[in-house]
């Protein structure tokens, strides 16, 4: 594991365990982003910012498998598969999340 592109590989396999889902997406991480979801009449968005106002945000529908949001929590971080023109997996810290009211 001696280049970038095996040490990609592997993380990138890595992280797919580390959520238990399967690697059939790519990642972009949002760790820095603050983020709220919200279930609507049979799907579910995403909304993300840099700030905690959400004054500037965007929004992506949350991909469903086995009629299921795709959203796979840990202790410290969260996975959201969107679609935002291609699949996508969002990676957020779970600190950041704002509860919508």
């Amino acid at each position: 594991m001696d280049n970038p592109v095996n040490q990609y590989l592997y993380a990138k396999e890595e992280l797919f365990t580390y959520f238990g889902c399967e690697p059939d997406y790519s990642i972009t991480d949002f760790r820095h982003m603050y983020w709220q979801i919200q279930h609507k009449e049979g799907f579910s968005v995403i909304t993300f910012s840099e700030t905690q106002d959400f004054s500037d945000s965007d929004d992506a529908i949350i991909v469903k498998k086995d009629n299921q949001p795709m959203i796979y929590k840990t202790k410290e971080y969260t996975l959201v598969i969107g679609i935002r023109c291609v699949k996508v997996g969002f990676v957020f810290k779970n600190a950041n999340h704002i509860s919508v009211t």
